[in-house]
């Protein structure tokens, strides 16, 4: 037990020492995801006095979905660069809502880069 206690002490006060360098083996690192996207726009939804908290605005008809990645450099420790790019669509009509009988109906493609120091 005296032998198992040793050793879990040194790995904890050598650890940091260890890994003082460990960013320079994995400067890159490259992220991607998907989320979901929602419009809450002029076209579709329900008016304020008719809508509680904006709830009946979500529809799931309306969801569309967006693609995200990521590339980070480290520069150093401390410091690091991140390129980011995000795909994705956004969905609205009037097929429900306030504005029934004006018919219009939106579909728009997205792209936001981004550079993050």
């Amino acid at each position: 037990m005296k032998k198992l206690l040793i050793i879990i002490t040194s790995l904890i006060f050598l650890s940091p020492v260890t890994n003082a360098q460990l960013w320079k083996l994995r400067r890159y690192e490259f992220s991607a995801g998907i989320g979901t996207t929602q419009f809450y726009g002029d076209i579709g939804g329900y008016s304020p006095d008719k809508n509680i908290l904006g709830l009946k605005d979500f529809t799931f008809n309306h969801t569309r979905f967006n693609i995200n990645t990521s590339l980070r450099y480290r520069i150093s420790e401390v410091f690091s660069a991140r390129v980011n790019m995000v795909f994705g669509i956004f969905h609205s009509t009037d097929a429900r809502g306030s504005n029934i009988t004006r018919g219009f109906e939106s579909s728009t493609l997205f792209i936001e880069p981004s550079l993050i120091n």
